[in-house]
């Protein structure tokens, strides 16, 4: 029996964020895309949710509020439509309807930029206030991914 070359995948998690109290309309969540490596979809499967689930935690922040990330699921997981990775493939693709001018952003506000320009900053000094709270308590507890 010949086995199957590894393939490269394309998975968008979604993890949801709750401080306190919060009400389903305040919800905050992460969209993330990721790249997985596997023999199969269903090896892929496994390993998208096993990334997953490694985002949830909890931690208190300065105002003394458990925040808690918890991993909802997929909402995608896609086979790349090449075998190698390299400058300029497409990982992910989605089409979607309306104005595509009110998706761009400004070259200061790319993530790569924004971060240079902020990177000496704290992450309460950069989040709208409403958003403080989902900062984590110094010193304390720190999603690794936002540190």
């Amino acid at each position: 029996m010949k086995t199957r070359p590894q393939c490269w995948y394309a998975a968008v998690l979604i993890v949801e964020c709750r401080v306190g109290g919060d009400d389903k309309r305040r919800l905050l969540f992460d969209r993330q895309l990721r790249l997985i490596c596997a023999a199969d979809h269903e090896e892929a499967y496994c390993k998208a949710l096993k990334l997953g689930r490694a985002e949830n935690q909890s931690y208190q922040n300065p105002r003394g509020e458990v925040v808690q990330w918890r991993f909802i699921g997929l909402e995608n997981l896609a086979e790349l439509l090449t075998d190698t990775i390299e400058d300029g493939v497409e990982i992910y693709s989605s089409l979607q309807r309306g104005d595509p001018r009110k998706k761009l952003s400004r070259k200061k506000n790319l993530s790569v930029f924004y971060y240079e320009a902020n990177k000496q900053k704290k992450v309460g000094e950069l989040l709208a206030p409403r958003l403080r709270r989902y900062v984590p308590i110094v010193g304390g507890s720190k999603r690794k991914r936002r540190e």
